[in-house]
């Protein structure tokens, strides 16, 4: 039995059972979607469950659609709205993932996006750490980042998660918690499904825009390019995203990081 109940579907809150699509469905075919990510965290001194960042998550839905050429009949007051009211009739009593996804719903074989019928759908589900522990241990991938000229890296598109699921699977399959993905220059872009950052000065810093990462709706892209010669930099780094929440580097390639090393003194000492 599912640990969620409802779904926003077709316009209204249905059963989840019932929120279902036909195999003929354009995007179950081609990829051809758009989603969020969003974490909810409960407060048992509050008995209150807080989303974190919702109005920016549902901004970059907003652009994510308007780049897959997708017109979603709801403002961002609108998403925010159904989502509180989604987790109120959930009663989760403790954290949740939240999925907003928007889709070409059409029963064709046809590869396009224009002249096609867009639906949105809303689901949460209880959801503790994807990845137990605070420290990661990673592998530069033999897959690289798929180009922002190729398909849009920037907006989370569905099919163009394939990309990081090899990344991640070879990763796994390997012995890690993770991938460092590079750009086909070679440059530093992100994990699999998470960006990077380094604490430099005490501001965070990322790989720019133009190494083709996910626009964040936290973490502002600055600084330049990390060259694959500079990789080493990565185990002074940190992962997060909305899935994988803040974690550091503790290792790259079985070299320990820096923070991993001064946890284990600090527990001897």
């Amino acid at each position: 039995m599912s640990a969620n109940r409802f779904a926003f579907f077709n316009g209204e809150f249905i059963p989840i059972e019932q929120a279902q699509v036909s195999v003929m469905t354009a995007a179950l075919n081609y990829g051809l979607g758009v989603f969020e990510g969003i974490r909810a965290y409960w407060n048992a001194n509050d008995a209150q469950l807080y989303v974190f960042h919702l109005r920016e998550h549902m901004e970059r839905l907003k652009r994510s659609c308007a780049i897959m050429f997708m017109e979603l009949p709801y403002s961002v007051d609108d998403l925010c709205n159904l989502t509180v009211e989604l987790l109120r009739r959930e009663g989760f009593r403790e954290d949740a993932y939240i999925r907003p996804l928007v889709f070409k719903s059409d029963h064709t074989i046809a590869v396009r996006l224009n002249n096609m019928t867009d639906a949105f759908a809303l689901y949460a589900v209880p959801f503790g750490q994807y990845i137990p522990g605070s420290a990661v241990r990673a592998c530069v991938s033999s897959w690289r980042r798929i180009e922002d000229n190729i398909m849009p890296s920037r907006a989370k598109v569905s099919g163009g998660y394939v990309n990081s699921a090899l990344a991640k699977t070879e990763a796994l399959l390997n012995g890690y918690d993770e991938a460092i993905v590079l750009g086909s220059d070679g440059q530093v872009s992100e994990a699999s499904a998470a960006n990077l950052y380094i604490v430099r000065h005490g501001a965070l810093v990322t790989p720019p825009i133009t190494s083709d990462i996910r626009a964040s709706g936290g973490i502002v892209p600055c600084g330049g390019a990390w060259s694959g010669a500079d990789v080493s930099r990565l185990v002074h780094a940190g992962v997060c995203s909305a899935i994988r929440e803040k974690s550091h580097a503790g290792s790259l390639d079985h070299r320990r990081s820096a923070h991993a090393d001064r946890e284990a003194r600090q527990s001897v000492a």
